[in-house]
Parts: structure tokens; C-alpha cells; sequence
């Protein structure tokens, strides 16, 4: 399977347009996060998913917790938090398709990629009010420990850093070997969504 992009913007239900400006800037994968679902969420999430395809071709775009949603709307993959469907359980649902889990520890890395999963979203890096019921923060020392001892031990699945990143953090979250990042409220609540989005694909693509 194809590794993903490096950035990925996560974007909660009820959403405004701004992920249009990020992609329209060069960011090309998107979580769609949905906490309480609805007929209205439903439809919403259809109509933002056929607005992302029309913006370029290669998207890739992913469902936070909804294994059916994914399967439904034929996007490409579903995240999967700790408490949500174990990872092969889904995989039996969704056997061609990204899936995405959430670590905190090592252990949970661990876990994740013994059971298939495709990338790990570890953190949080820092507090962040985009989610409810934060596990304990990293930091970056916490996140650049559990790092290399993915490096001791071999583990080579693509490492997302995510909770309350700003364009001021990615490089020093990159220095200590994350593959990538996942962000969403310094988009989202940024006084212009395209020129920050535009900002940090420059900072994750400078060398």
C-alpha cells in the first residue's frame, strides 16, 4: 500500500470551507471527524467528500471512527481511535484500505502495527481544544523517546506527530524523525486558511 501524505488536516463536523483552501494550497489527505453522527452529518460529509475530489484527483481522504462510512462513500481509509473497532476487525471490513490508529506510548505503536495498521497518529504533542478527553501530552521529548525506539526495534510504520501543532513546531517535529504531521485547528481557525496551509507544505517540504 501506497505510504500517505505527510500532512494531513483533520476537519470536525459541522466544517466551513477551509479545507477547500487547504487543499487548494497542497495539502492532499483529510480526516473528516464526525463526534456525533447524524442523518444531516451524512449528507454534509457526502457533499464535502464530492467537493475534495473535484479539487484534485490524488486526494486522499479518510473517516475518523465510521468503518461503514468509509465502505459507503468509498473513500480511502478510516482513522481508528483506542476505543473505537479493533484494527482487525475493521480490516476485515476494509481489507484494501488505509487504516489509521491513535498511540500515546510505544506500546501502542506496538500494538497498531502487529494488527495492519497502514500510519500511527501519536500524541498529543501539546494541548490542543479540538478533542475531548486528551491522553497524557507527549511533548517533544516524549514523542522523539518513543521515535527512536520505533528505530531500535525496526518499526518503520509512517509516524503522524498530532495535538496542537503549529507552523512554528514542524521543524523541530521533523528533526527528530516524525513522518509526518496532523493538524487542525491552526488551519482552521487561522485568519487566512490558504496562506497558512500554503506555510506549512513549505515548512514539511523544505529540506
Amino acid at each position: 500500500m501506497i505510504e500517505p501524505p505527510k500532512i494531513q488536516y483533520i476537519i470536525n463536523y459541522p466544517w466551513n470551507e477551509e479545507y477547500l483552501y487547504a487543499i487548494k494550497a497542497g495539502i492532499n489527505f483529510i480526516q473528516f471527524r464526525i463526534k456525533q453522527r447524524s442523518v444531516k452529518s451524512d449528507e454534509a460529509l457526502c457533499l464535502a467528500i464530492e467537493k475534495c475530489k473535484e479539487q484534485r484527483g490524488d486526494i486522499t481522504l479518510i473517516i475518523d471512527d465510521y468503518v461503514d462510512l468509509v465502505r459507503e462513500m468509498d473513500v480511502c481509509g478510516v482513522h481508528l481511535g483506542k476505543m473505537d473497532m479493533p484494527i482487525l476487525e475493521a480490516r476485515k471490513i476494509l481489507p484494501n484500505k488505509i487504516i489509521g490508529a491513535t498511540a500515546n506510548c510505544f506500546k501502542d505503536i506496538l500494538n497498531a502495527e502487529e494488527k495492519g495498521a497502514n500510519y500511527i497518529g501519536l500524541g498529543p504533542y501539546k494541548y490542543t481544544t479540538t478533542k475531548k478527553n486528551l491522553s497524557p501530552i507527549l511533548g517533544i521529548s516524549g514523542i522523539e523517546s518513543i521515535i527512536n525506539e520505533c528505530q531500535k526495534r525496526g518499526i518503520n510504520i509512517p509516524i503522524y506527530a498530532i495535538g496542537g501543532i503549529v507552523l512554528e513546531d514542524i521543524p523541530l517535529l521533523k528533526k527528530i524523525g516524525v513522518y509526518g504531521i496532523a493538524l487542525s485547528g491552526v488551519i482552521t481557525y487561522a485568519e487566512n486558511p490558504f496562506l497558512m496551509s500554503r506555510n506549512i507544505v513549505d515548512a514539511i517540504n523544505k529540506e
